[in-house]
């Protein structure tokens, strides 16, 4: 009990964007909002950022932002990330994926898929939720 938890977005998002999420909990004393870029910021930054974090839930897709080489970039950040949350001792790893359907997947989703298993093959313990 007590530890930081950090909450890792996507400035685009559906129905509401990261920047109005920010806009949401910036206010709050208990929160202090850190500002990076999974593109470009190096995972040494990314680990200092995350020093004292307990619990780091993932919500970052690259769909939008990236255009047609998202899947790519969705796996690079998902690396990064993962090794940043291993460096700085995070403890766990809370990532919203997509269920895995029976047949063979939308690009979109084998994209979620496998950010989902980067994520849970790193060093930290991943807790992965499905969204339908």
């Amino acid at each position: 009990g007590g530890g930081v938890e950090l909450v890792i977005t996507d400035i685009r998002m559906a129905g509401m964007d990261g920047i109005e999420l920010l806009g949401r909990i910036k206010g709050d004393p208990r929160v202090e909002v850190l500002r990076g870029d999974l593109s470009d910021t190096a995972v040494e930054e990314l680990a200092r950022m995350l020093e004292g974090c307990e619990h780091a839930y993932y919500l970052v897709h690259a769909m939008e932002s990236a255009g047609s080489d998202y899947a790519e970039q969705d796996r690079l950040w998902a690396r990064r990330f993962a090794e940043a949350a291993a460096q700085a001792g995070v403890r766990r790893i809370v990532y919203v994926g997509g269920v895995a359907p029976s047949g063979r997947p939308s690009r979109h989703l084998e994209s979620r898929l496998r950010t989902g298993e980067i994520l849970r093959g790193g060093e930290v313990s991943t807790i992965e939720l499905d969204a339908a």
